[in-house]
Order: C-alpha cells, then sequence, then structure tokens
C-alpha cells in the first residue's frame, strides 16, 4: 500500500521522468526507506536501521513518503547506484574451501553476493561504481556504509576523490545481532553504497557477504586458519542454509612450519584422522619426521543423504603427489618434478 501511494503521489512531469530514465522503483525505493519513522536524518537514512532485510511495517510513516515523492523535482532525481568487481581475491578448491562451486553468489549492477566457504580470514576486493551517471549530469559523490557488520573491522579505501572506486576488505565474522534488533541474529555483512546528486542520497546498492553460522573457527593473530570445526556441537542448534553450506562430517587442524607457512591439516572424523598435505592431497606415506612423502589428490562431490540433505564427500583422483626435502628443518617440501 504505501509503495502504491509513492506511486500515486509522484507529480505526472516526474513519473513520466522516472519512466524515461528507468529510475522509477529506485526512487520508490529511495522515498520508501527515507520515509520510515525513525529515520529522520541523512545520518540516520546512512545507517543500517534504514535498511533491514526485512521492513517492519510499523515503522512506515505513509504521510511522510507520501510528502517526499510528491515534493520531488525532476532535475533533482538521484540516479540508480551501478556497481563492478573489478578484481577480488579468491579460493582454490580442495585447499581453500572444499566442495563444488566458487564464492560467488551473483553479480547484478545493484547488488554483488559472496559467501564465505574459505578457511582464509579475509576476503578482499576492488569494486567500482563509475558507472554511476546522475539522469540530470549532477557530480555525484559516493558513501560505503557498513549497514550490518563490525564496521571497526572492516576496511573500505577510496581510491579516487569521488569514491566512486573502493578497496574492500572483510574479515571473519561471527554471528551478530541484528541492527536495531536484539532479539534476531545475522550472519551477514551488508555493505550499502549512496550516490549523492548534492540534494538527494540515491537508494542504495548493496555488498553482501553471508558467513557459516554453524562452524567454529579459530584463527591466529596473524590470521592464519588453526582449527574449523564443520559440524560443531556447540552450534548445532544455528541455521546455515544448506544449499550454499553442504553438510561435512569433519573438523580441520592446520599446521605451519616455523615461518608460518602452510605445511597440511589433520582432518578429524568420528572414523579416525587423516592428513592431507599442504596442496590438498591425503597423505598415505610419511618420512620419520611425520612429513609426507606420498599423498593422493582429492577432489569433493556432493552427496544426497537422509531427507534430501546434501553431504560433501571426498574422491581421490588416482592421481599421486610425491614429495621432497631439502634438509632435515625443511618441512614444507617441494613436489617431485612432473607432479
Amino acid at each position: 500500500r504505501s509503495v502504491a501511494s509513492i506511486l500515486a503521489a509522484f507529480r505526472p512531469d516526474v513519473k513520466a521522468y522516472l519512466q524515461r530514465n528507468n529510475l522509477v522503483m529506485p526512487t520508490v525505493q529511495m522515498v520508501f526507506r527515507r520515509g520510515q519513522t525513525s529515520i529522520s536524518s541523512d545520518g540516520a537514512y546512512l545507517s543500517g536501521a534504514a535498511h533491514p532485510a526485512i521492513f517492519d511495517g510499523r515503522k512506515i510513516n505513509l504521510l511522510e513518503m507520501i510528502g517526499r515523492a510528491n515534493q520531488l523535482n525532476s532535475e533533482d532525481v538521484p540516479p540508480m547506484v551501478r556497481l563492478e568487481v573489478l578484481r577480488e581475491s579468491a579460493s582454490q578448491p580442495g585447499i581453500g574451501h572444499f566442495g563444488p562451486g566458487t564464492e560467488k553468489l551473483f553479480d547484478t549492477p545493484s547488488a554483488i553476493a559472496r559467501i564465505f566457504r574459505s578457511a582464509g580470514y579475509e576476503r578482499k576486493m576492488t569494486i567500482s561504481a563509475a558507472q554511476t551517471v546522475d539522469p540530470n549530469g549532477r557530480k555525484l559523490t559516493f558513501h560505503w556504509v557498513v549497514l550490518t557488520g563490525d564496521a571497526r573491522r572492516i576496511s573500505i579505501k577510496p581510491q579516487n576523490d569521488d569514491r566512486s572506486i573502493v578497496d574492500l576488505t572483510v574479515p571473519w565474522h561471527e554471528r551478530s545481532n541484528v541492527p536495531g534488533r536484539p532479539d534476531l541474529f545475522t550472519s551477514r555483512v551488508d555493505i550499502g553504497v549512496f550516490a549523492h546528486n548534492g540534494v538527494h542520497y540515491s537508494a542504495p546498492a548493496f555488498i553482501s557477504f553471508y558467513f557459516p553460522a554453524n562452524q567454529w573457527r579459530e584463527y591466529d593473530a596473524d590470521g592464519r586458519i588453526r582449527f574449523i570445526d564443520y559440524h560443531a556441537s556447540k552450534y548445532a542448534k544455528r541455521y546455515a542454509d544448506p544449499a550454499l553450506f553442504p553438510l561435512r562430517d569433519w573438523n580441520d587442524r592446520y599446521d605451519y612450519d616455523q615461518d608460518g607457512r602452510l605445511t597440511g591439516w589433520a582432518r578429524e572424523r568420528a572414523g579416525g584422522t587423516s592428513r592431507f598435505s599442504r596442496h590438498g592431497g591425503r597423505v598415505i606415506e610419511t618420512d620419520d619426521r611425520g612429513r609426507p612423502l606420498r599423498a593422493i589428490v582429492v577432489r569433493y562431490r556432493l552427496k544426497t543423504g537422509v531427507g534430501g540433505l546434501r553431504h560433501v564427500v571426498e574422491q581421490p583422483t588416482g592421481q599421486v603427489l610425491n614429495y621432497t626435502y631439502a634438509d632435515t628443518d625443511d618441512y614444507l617440501g617441494s613436489l617431485a618434478e612432473g607432479d
């Protein structure tokens, strides 16, 4: 009803202008979000309180929304933000994460979504909003705001004067409270991108990261992964979308050499423990110091189990990795030529 009222409140010339420029719904979004009862300033609009995943109907100020829509002038209409990923860090299957697929969920002009599958502590992205064009040719400035997540730990570094391009670093996040709702929890980090044309802020575009709430992870002070329990009993009641995070029946403990370089990991499950080399091969032979000599390359596939739930299972490929070591102090090792 509020959306219909906003559409009806646009003056005919403004509505025609919005239609010609494909800005009807972005402008409705801006008016709707700015017209909530608790959003009384631009500062409040540039916060997580104005942009929840689910809107509370009790916070709709219909008269405010109608008034804002009716007072809008064609020459003041803000643009729709258009995002583009210029580059980003990638996780290596079989080493960084275990299972088919990547961490990319989708890219659209107004929403970018990533799944935090890798064992790595942080994700890095360079994102551009430079394709955003004001319909009236006004100069734009851009505002990148942490809407959900720990803003103290998230790095957003502008790369140019108008802030249309930024370097973004998002570290591992535990489940946290939804802004303004201490009774609700979220496993997402959401970053809003707003364009300001000197009169109005646009509706936000979003960059979202989804974290597995049911995993227990330990990182050291340098951000190296030490332990992941993929089926932690302490988090058994926490929900994680099984389509994005298929079930695993193990935990992994990671090992490093004296220089902090990954040497492999131990995989523990109910049936016992197996070791993996730093290249993701399952170790089948070690030397007298416990260093891998031979390892079988493993791939991961999905298997449907009881109740239709998907499980990640290991699938040996038959390809063998052979390791050699320079001396007794070398715990990193080198692959034999041809491996």
